[in-house]
């Protein structure tokens, strides 16, 4: 087990309490408890692969790739009911690993073993089968012909590129050539010949996580070109000509997976949890990728996701239909104060036992759970989901939330039948921490919501029936709405929750109004802080979150002019050069504050200005704001004030410091 500083100043305290914080939990609780062997051996017994570490604020970064393969091949043998190969999150992680780096030049070596170990294409295949299960779609044979041969050309072009840039390095033979350029061209157009294969017209939603993997390949042989150009021999031309490949096709390809998304999602006339389930298995197969295409041109840069996946329970009870025209709604309750630190939720938890209709003999029993509310450290708390009720018990991370986030949760329902005439109606909203101490609304059972090196940073939920006025009325930044199910709705007193899963891990601390103080990294990297995940924001009836794809994570949308976002970060004593992400369409002015300095960078307006990836309605570009230093040791506020002009849509994307030795690579 690693251990460092952050929990060290921690650890006697909590194992001076471990024993009576034990007995106080299994009395308020009475719920199952248990604490496995992860204590000893840093490893979950039922063979969940648990980011034990979590009070290492950079767990994911000290994690080698072997390991980050062998937790999702894991974690693939308790998760079959999702479709999705294991394959998929070990290359996601792989490239937020080299985008982290500035070692590791050629990416597109290290990607085709893992992608083509043995020069297979065994794994692809997997994909794609994988794939045709969860979209209930095959391909007819001749095209599963065309797209598997097209698999073993690209592993086989890809496999000679590399043996010839090996020979170009290490030559067997005296003469040894000035340039590898011709066999870089001759691979550019190789790819642009075989990704189309991977569009075809009627099957573009089933082959997206194919054409993802593929892209992927074409952008890492690009970065790889320009990372190497000088000891290739590639000539300044050259390089320039790839320098805009890598932005062309990071365009090309984000806008084209965006855009089959969000056909396929526009379709959906569906119950909550399938559209979850939707949104989470494109996330994992497709977005993952997308997400960090449009950071290639970074090195050094340690990326803390704001992406998230949802989860919610696949029970009979829930039956209303949801639409894309509802999901803005949706969206916003379930992102609404994901810039608070999670602590757990509290609700009326209520079991009856009736007996069965007149004339029948047994017993019919429900487990139910009313006026849920989520609680975040700091005393914040959401509105109430389902009906208003005196609660009667708490779920909470138990220990520091910091330390010992929640990782797992079941949210299933159904109905157990105990003979012929006994009954039970289940209900779980159980939650589980990196120390396997669970506890919920009722006891874990069903399947369980989990990802390798994801943590569940909110959770949120929804009653039975979501009235219309909610429906068309999303949520702003932070706002405390109850919602409840319509007057008079059978069942409508009851509340399910969905755990929201992304991969924040460097919070310093809690703020003492229970938002996240950001961590920079010890070392001279760079780091991101998602714009969502501020301190605090005036305007916030003015101020919503918006959905992005390819963006790690989502925005904050101001809609009102003289806009301040605050956030916190704990400094580290480095100069960095801060990236401001946005789209602003129409002119605005930005001015950042930090440590009593002011930078401004007036009439910012990427309506044509900008990197062509349209993010779910945002055209964005990096706005390079100055050097800044965040003084070591310290708590710093960065503030972000934002004047529009009228008409101006602006959406703040992302913030990004980066190293003032690493320049973006376009």
């Amino acid at each position: 087990m690693v251990v460092n500083k952050y929990f060290l100043k921690n650890i006697r305290y909590y194992q001076a309490n471990l024993v009576s914080l034990i007995l106080i939990y299994n009395l308020i609780f009475k719920e199952e408890f248990y604490m496995n062997s992860v204590l000893n051996s840093g490893r979950a017994t039922n063979g969940d692969a648990y980011n034990v570490v979590a009070h290492d604020p950079f767990s994911f970064q000290h994690k080698s790739l072997d390991t980050i393969q062998e937790e999702w091949m894991e974690w693939k043998k308790d998760n079959h009911s999702l479709y999705v190969d294991p394959i998929v999150g070990t290359v996601a992680s792989f490239l937020l690993k080299k985008v982290g780096s500035l070692v590791g030049k050629r990416i597109l070596s290290e990607l085709r073993n893992l992608i083509f170990p043995s020069g297979s294409t065994n794994l692809m295949q997997d994909i794609l089968r994988e794939t045709e299960k969860f979209l209930n779609q095959r391909l007819n044979t001749d095209t599963l012909a065309r797209v598997n041969a097209e698999l073993t050309g690209l592993q086989a072009n890809v496999e000679e590129f590399n043996r010839q840039v090996d020979n170009f390095l290490n030559p067997n033979r005296n003469a040894v050539p000035l340039s590898i350029t011709s066999s870089v061209n001759t691979m550019q157009q190789l790819f642009l010949n075989r990704l189309p294969q991977f569009q075809m017209q009627g099957y573009q939603l089933l082959l997206l996580p194919l054409f993802a993997q593929a892209a992927n390949l074409h952008l890492s042989f690009i970065r790889d070109v320009i990372l190497n150009a000088d000891e290739w021999g590639i000539s300044a031309a050259t390089l320039r000509t790839y320098q805009n490949h890598l932005r062309n096709y990071t365009r090309e390809y984000s806008n084209y997976c965006i855009t089959t998304y969000q056909t396929a999602f526009r379709g959906l006339n569906t119950r909550l949890h399938d559209m979850l389930e939707f949104r989470t298995y494109m996330f994992l197969n497709v977005f993952e990728y997308v997400s960090i295409w449009s950071l290639f041109k970074y090195q050094s840069l340690l990326v803390s996701s704001g992406a998230n996946l949802y989860a919610s329970g696949s029970g009979p009870q829930q039956t209303q239909s949801f639409t894309s025209q509802d999901w803005p709604f949706l969206y916003s309750l379930f992102q609404v104060n994901s810039n608070y630190v999670l602590n757990g939720f509290s609700g009326a938890r209520l079991t009856q036992t009736f007996p069965n209709i007149v004339g029948l003999p047994g017993t019919t029993t429900t487990h139910a759970l009313l006026a849920a509310r989520v609680n975040y450290s700091g005393g914040v708390s959401s509105g109430d989901i389902g009906a208003v009720f005196n609660q009667n018990f708490s779920c909470s991370t138990f220990l520091p939330p910091l330390l010992t986030p929640f990782v797992r949760s079941w949210l299933d329902s159904g109905s157990d039948r105990g003979g012929i005439n006994t009954v039970t109606n289940w209900q779980t909203e159980s939650f589980e921490t990196t120390l396997g101490l669970r506890s919920g609304a009722f006891t874990a059972r069903g399947n369980s919501n989990y990802f390798p090196d994801y943590f569940i940073r909110n959770i949120s939920g929804v009653p039975l029936v979501v009235r219309n006025e909610d429906l068309r009325r999303p949520l702003h930044y932070n706002q405390i709405r109850n919602i409840e199910s319509p007057s008079g709705t059978p069942g409508g007193l009851r509340a399910y929750m969905v755990s929201v899963h992304n991969r924040k891990n460097n919070i310093y601390a809690v703020h003492e109004n229970g938002t996240m103080i950001h961590l920079a990294p010890e070392d001279y990297t760079g780091f991101t802080i998602s714009p969502i995940h501020a301190t605090q924001v005036n305007n916030q009836t003015r101020t919503f979150i918006s959905e992005k794809f390819g963006n790690q994570g989502d925005s904050l949308r101001f809609e009102q002019s003289n806009t301040t976002a605050r956030y916190t970060l704990r400094g580290n004593g480095n100069s960095y050069n801060l990236y401001l992400r946005v789209s602003s369409i129409g002119n605005s002015t930005i001015r950042v504050t930090i440590n009593g300095r002011v930078y401004t960078a007036s009439n910012v307006n990427t309506t044509t200005n900008n990197d062509g990836v349209n993010d779910n309605g945002a055209r964005f570009s990096d706005i390079n704001i100055g050097n800044v230093v965040a003084s070591d040791n310290t708590n710093v506020p960065l503030d972000i004030n934002v004047t529009l002009n009228s008409g101006t849509q602006f959406e703040l994307m992302n913030i990004m410091f980066v190293p003032t030795n690493s320049s973006p690579l376009y």
